[in-house]
C-alpha cells in the first residue's frame, strides 16, 4: 500500500493526504508572474525561493483526499482563461492550482504545505525569463514534465479516477465559486516593487 504524506496550510485549519509523494507525481518551480502574483495576492510571498519561484507538486486528483477545512476552500482566476487557483480562506495560504474543469485532471499543490523535503528534486524548473534573480541549477527537463503530466491526465482520464477530486463536486462544479482580484489588488500583486 502507498505511503501517504499530508498537506497543511499555515494555520493548520485545512489539511489533506497524498498518495505515494513523491512517486504520484512530479516536483517542479515555476517563475510565472501568475504564481507569483497569486503568492503575493495570499500574503505568502515567503514561500517563494530566492528568485521568485513556487514550489509545486504535480499530480493527479485522485492521490488527493481532503482530511479537513472544506469550508475553507476559495479560488479565483487571475486571468479569465487562466487556472483555478486555490487558497485556504482560514489563514490565507495558498493550496493548489487545477484546471477550471473537472474532467481535465491537471492538479499542482503547493510546496509549502509539506512538511519537511519529501518533494525531492525539481524535474523542471519553468518559466525561468521571468524570474526575479538567478534560477540555481540543474534546470530539468520541460519535455520530461510535459511528459509526466500528459501521462497523469491519460492514465486519470482512462481510469475514471478524475472523477474523484476534493476540489470539485459531483456535479462538476468548483466546490466554490471562483472569484477575481479587484483592479488595485491584481495591479499590487504583479509589480516587481518589494
Amino acid at each position: 500500500m502507498a505511503e501517504s504524506t499530508d498537506w497543511t496550510c499555515t494555520c493548520g485549519a485545512t489539511s489533506f493526504t497524498v498518495r505515494d509523494v513523491p512517486a504520484s507525481g512530479a516536483h517542479i518551480v515555476c517563475y510565472c508572474e501568475d504564481c507569483r502574483a497569486f503568492a503575493r495576492l495570499r500574503g505568502a510571498e515567503d514561500a517563494l525561493d530566492e528568485a521568485g519561484g513556487t514550489q509545486l507538486f504535480q499530480t493527479a486528483p485522485e492521490v488527493v483526499t481532503l482530511l479537513r477545512g472544506a469550508e475553507h476552500l476559495r479560488c479565483l482566476r487571475l486571468t479569465p482563461r487562466g487556472p483555478l487557483r486555490w487558497y485556504a480562506d482560514c489563514c490565507g495560504a495558498p493550496v493548489a492550482n487545477t484546471a477550471p474543469r473537472r474532467g481535465i485532471p491537471f492538479l499542482s499543490m503547493m510546496g509549502a504545505g509539506f512538511a519537511g523535503d519529501r518533494l525531492g528534486r525539481p524535474v523542471a524548473r519553468i518559466f525561468r525569463q521571468s524570474a526575479t534573480g538567478r534560477v540555481p541549477r540543474p534546470y530539468g527537463s520541460l519535455v520530461a514534465m510535459v511528459a509526466g503530466v500528459g501521462r497523469r491526465v491519460l492514465t486519470s482520464r482512462l481510469s475514471g479516477g478524475w472523477k474523484s477530486t476534493p476540489f470539485f463536486a459531483e456535479d462538476g462544479a468548483p466546490l466554490s465559486p471562483p472569484t477575481e482580484p479587484a483592479p488595485e489588488a491584481r495591479r499590487a500583486a504583479y509589480s516587481r516593487l518589494p
